[in-house]
């Protein structure tokens, strides 16, 4: 990708102030011209840069602010800027306008010279949290270094990826992201109190597994391609894309649906999101022969719908429980890779009417089996009573709902009744359990749904009562 940040300009005249131009667009309410006094380093106690002006321009302070005294003074300057790094996309475009400010500086100032390595520059501007938006450590890092970092020591490492048949496509939402006005300093600040809880440094210092997921991916990710297992790798990426989907739900539908339509080729080894989150773009490996192919598929989005996915990706109910449901199970559908899970997540995001009731007469009888006994019915609905039931085995029924007289009758009978979040910590795979599921088309409202009710081989039920003729 020939994406860069240049600034050019010179020592100004005008003693004392700034001025910078740019003539690339960072937003429709984003001037394109500002001017700003010198800022001088500030100390600990002080804040880092004022916020007036446009943003674009709180980046550049932040460096000369943070830079202004380091080794000596820096002039006042008048500069433009250009950039065709794409803005909110996720590509560090922020962090690229940081770096490309220290080297300008360092021009500026030359023979002198801040005495800092390209690591040191790109994190010298994370030392403080700016005004706006905590910073975290490799914002500005990930612009310079294409490489495996320790957010830890600061420490990086090569990782090859020679081979001639990968590319990396990159795919822009068009959905502009902004780390400022969105949720992404709301996680930044709830996993450093999660860290302040636990009394650790770093939050990958945490040895609980499921804090510890993404970490874990990463290093994995680094051997596979040490060892060019790019299906591997491929593999990790997607389960990356799902964990910042499901569990830290910084993911979009755009960013979905781009990478549920690129991993659908065949060429594809993975795609996942990429930079904050809550839009931008994603990244794709991929092999080469299939780069025109995803091309095409992900083009013709608003094109073609002729085959449009209209399953349902939540539930349309806003009830609490079922969305707690929902994010149980697509948590343990993703973890354990268990069909059961897989299947009791697409049920939930079923309407009701596809989630119909089934009575306690037709569990006991998809349960009297030999090889269903001591298993547990799974009813992704409602159990209701059935009063032509005189008497009831023992049974062991989960269900989302179970009404009062059904229940009466399982505890009677020395049964058990289990939620659905019980189930998933007695049998996190399904084990031993029997999916079961009412008639969908027991409805009173299916039954007059077919041919004319009169016509030939019709059974369909007719609208109101049927006459024989005027009655007097």
């Amino acid at each position: 990708m020939h994406l860069v940040t240049v600034i050019v300009g010179c020592p100004s005249e005008k003693d004392g102030v700034c001025r910078l131009v740019t003539c690339s667009s960072f937003g429709p309410t984003q001037p394109s011209y500002t001017e700003f006094p010198l800022p001088s380093r500030p100390s600990e106690e002080t804040k880092l840069v004022s916020v007036e002006g446009p943003r674009w321009a709180s980046y550049i302070k932040g460096v000369l602010a943070l830079s202004n005294g380091r080794v000596c003074d820096i002039p006042a300057f008048d500069a433009a800027v250009a950039t065709t790094v794409p803005l909110g996309g996720g590509l560090s475009s922020s962090a690229a306008l940081e770096v490309a400010t220290c080297l300008f500086v360092e021009e500026l100032i030359r023979p002198a010279s801040l005495g800092l390595s390209l690591q040191q520059k790109a994190l010298l501007f994370v030392r403080r949290q700016s005004t706006d938006m905590p910073t975290c450590r490799a914002v500005s890092w990930t612009s310079s270094y294409p490489r495996h970092g320790q957010g830890r020591d600061r420490s990086t490492e090569c990782v090859p990826l020679s081979s001639q048949d990968l590319v990396i496509l990159v795919t822009n939402s068009n959905v502009h992201h902004e780390l400022v006005n969105n949720e992404y300093g709301q996680r930044r600040s709830t996993c450093e109190s999660v860290c302040q809880k636990l009394k650790k440094p770093f939050l990958r210092d945490v040895t609980l597994e499921e804090l510890e997921g993404e970490i874990k991916r990463t290093f994995e990710a680094v051997q596979a391609l040490k060892d060019g297992d790019y299906a591997r790798f491929g593999r990790l990426m997607n389960e990356s894309h799902d964990s910042l989907r499901d569990d830290y739900e910084v993911s979009c539908a755009e960013l979905d649906e781009l990478v549920t339509l690129a991993r659908q080729d065949k060429g594809v080894y993975g795609s996942r999101m990429t930079g904050g989150g809550f839009g931008g773009c994603t990244v794709t490996l991929l092999k080469a022969e299939a780069v025109e192919r995803v091309k095409e598929r992900i083009n013709g989005i608003d094109i073609s719908h002729k085959k449009k996915n209209t399953a349902r990706r939540e539930p349309k109910s806003n009830d609490l429980y079922l969305r707690l449901l929902v994010k149980l199970y697509r948590f343990l559908a993703r973890r354990t890779d268990a069909p059961f899970n897989r299947v009791v997540l697409k049920r939930l995001y079923m309407s009701r009417i596809n989630r119909p009731p089934i009575s306690i007469s037709r569990v006991s009888r998809q349960m009297r089996s030999d090889d269903r006994k001591g298993k547990v019915a799974v009813v992704i609905g409602t159990v209701t009573d059935d009063i032509r039931l005189f008497k009831l085995q023992k049974l062991t029924v989960c269900a989302l709902h179970v009404t009062e007289g059904a229940r009466a009758r399982i505890l009677k009978a020395g049964g058990e009744v289990l939620t659905l979040d019980q189930l998933a910590l007695k049998a996190p795979k399904g084990e031993n359990t029997i999916l079961l599921q009412g008639r969908r088309k027991a409805r009173e409202a299916v039954k007059h749904f077919g041919p004319a009710p009169g016509s030939r081989h019709s059974h369909t039920k007719p609208y109101g009562p049927r006459t024989n003729g005027r009655k007097n």
